[in-house]
């Protein structure tokens, strides 16, 4: 969240200068991992807002996916006796699998998150979306429900 807020004021510090205004990243700070359940942070999210509707910039919502990343394989040290009995159409089988399980998880990734989509759009607003939408007078472009407007 940080850079995120960093990313703003360098954005419109360099190119919507202003000698009234030079922004921080605390501007636009809109990380509550520690705080979001003691309180209401909508009136602080609105303040954001503001002030990017004043310098005439928008919010592009995008929808939280999930996906599957796989580690790439361990550099193998085997010994000599391994590498001896080394056999590349066993290690080519293996390879082939592991491709056809990757590509059955992707599809299962992009159901769910096909799934997490629709579901979202019978959902509460989350308060940063609720306060796009007070400033803004709408849902910003990408959101699930935006098709409702």
């Amino acid at each position: 969240m940080r850079e995120g807020g960093r990313f703003i004021a360098d954005f419109l510090n360099e190119n919507f200068p202003r000698e009234e205004a030079y922004f921080e990243y605390i501007d636009f700070y809109m990380g509550t991992v520690f705080i979001k359940n003691r309180g209401d942070l909508t009136p602080i999210y609105e303040y954001v807002f503001k002030r990017l509707k004043d310098m005439q910039c928008d919010w592009r919502y995008s929808f939280p996916k999930v996906f599957l990343i796989e580690p790439p394989d361990v550099i193998d040290n085997s010994s000599e006796d391994e590498l001896k009995n080394y056999k590349p159409e066993v290690e080519f089988a293996k390879q082939l699998e592991k491709k056809a399980r990757a590509k059955t998880n992707k599809k299962e990734f992009e159901e769910l998150n096909k799934q997490s989509y629709e579901d979202a759009k019978n959902e509460p607003l989350d308060k940063k979306v609720q306060a796009y939408k007070n400033v803004y007078g709408n849902l910003p472009d990408g959101h699930p429900q935006k098709e409702f407007e």
